[in-house]
């Protein structure tokens, strides 16, 4: 490859990970790429900015951008589900006239839709990596695989977060030749500043939270594989011999049967419940706040939550699902899924061991320096980038 700047279309329809997708699109800017972030608005969060070094263009769900939509989910999808083609096709006329070195999606959540974008980028002769933040899709766990993989198998590399993905991946998706998938792990979108001389006496104030006490966090949307209801029955479990801890429950429910799960959490003593979005400026309160934070899930690929809490310097509890073990590498507590004694045991123990949280959250600072840091997954692409291309010509 020359030195010329590569021209990156990044694209994510429906901004499902907004916060990752502009921390990325920034820091390849500073690699030297051109990059194009091609989206729709992010309604959750009004105040989300974008750096002037890079282009965005909200080709996307056209008309429906008022946020008051949000009021009314059932409708939106079914206008969104509408609209979604429509922006695939004029997408794809925009590919013909001013072809980038690489398309750079995010996410195929309608994957026979998707499937006609990416053939028709190949048949352009345009480079298309896909990144695969879900091995199997969260959003419909049952749902068969195989749409999907007639878009992975089209894309000239994929990208996972971890070796634990990838070996998962071609568990999943045996067809395709092991050769076109790559380890880049997740960047860490911790792109907005906490205020200057915060503590976590301030953050405790701020939060109404008593001043010295173990605290627990779960931060994060509320959906049955997060397994925020093992959560509560653990926590509820530990305060049996240890009634001075203290647990923190902020995130939006996905469903009815996720707020009633919230519910059972805000009725319960020392739980303090945030059911809502939380917008990124206010992250910093929580997890300041926070000693310890868990994230039980049932199952996942890979955690902007985990990234988020350790970018915090927190020690945390995960379960031994998707990526995570591997992203603490060591540093931590790392349970099987759906062990709520276990989980109660090592809540317990995580709160008796003080010096042990401290030099943990070192060690997290530490590896989110080294593996996720914005210019380091950036470096990482862009090579993926040269070496695609390379192959391409």
């Amino acid at each position: 490859m020359n030195n010329s700047k590569l021209n990156v279309w990044l694209l994510d329809p429906a901004q499902l990970t907004p916060y990752y997708n502009v921390t990325l699109a920034d820091a390849l800017v500073q690699t030297g790429c051109n990059v194009r972030y091609i989206a729709s608005p992010y309604l959750y969060d009004t105040n989300l900015s974008y750096s002037d070094r890079f282009k965005i263009d909200y080709l996307y769900f056209k008309g429906l951008h008022n946020p008051k939509l949000i009021r009314y989910p059932n409708l939106r999808r079914i206008l969104r589900g509408i609209s979604y083609p429509l922006g695939h096709l004029q997408l794809i006329r925009q590919l013909r006239q001013n072809r980038p070195d690489i398309l750079h999606i995010q996410w195929s959540r309608v994957p026979h839709v998707d499937y006609r974008l990416v053939k028709a980028a190949r048949d352009l002769g345009i480079a298309v990596i896909h990144t695969v933040h879900d091995v199997i899709p969260s959003y419909a766990p049952n749902a068969s695989t195989r749409p999907l993989e007639r878009v992975f198998s089209l894309a000239n590399a994929l990208i996972l977060h971890t070796q634990t993905n990838r070996t998962e991946f071609h568990k999943q998706y045996p067809t395709i030749n092991l050769e076109r998938t790559h380890v880049i792990p997740l960047i860490n979108a911790h792109y907005m500043a906490t205020p200057d001389n915060v503590t976590q006496t301030l953050a405790r104030e701020q939060l109404n939270l008593p001043l010295s006490v173990p605290i627990f966090l779960f931060f994060g949307a509320i959906r049955p594989y997060k397994g925020v209801d093992l959560l509560i029955a653990a926590f509820n479990e530990a305060r049996k011999t240890m009634p001075e801890l203290h647990l923190m429950i902020a995130g939006k429910p996905d469903t009815p049967e996720d707020q009633a799960i919230l519910e059972i959490g805000r009725r319960s003593p020392n739980i303090h419940v945030t059911s809502g979005f939380v917008p990124y400026e206010a992250m910093w309160q929580y997890y300041i706040a926070a000693d310890i934070v868990v994230l039980p899930y049932r199952s996942i690929t890979q955690s902007a939550a985990l990234l988020s809490a350790m970018d915090f310097g927190k020690p945390v509890i995960v379960t031994n699902v998707g990526g995570l073990a591997e992203t603490l590498d060591g540093n931590g507590w790392v349970i099987p899924p759906n062990d709520i004694d276990l989980l109660t045991n090592v809540i317990r123990d995580a709160a008796n061991n003080r010096v042990q949280l401290e030099k943990m959250g070192h060690r997290s600072l530490q590896l989110i320096e080294q593996n996720h840091a914005p210019a380091v997954v950036a470096e990482r692409t862009r090579k993926l980038y040269e070496q695609i291309l390379a192959a391409h010509q």
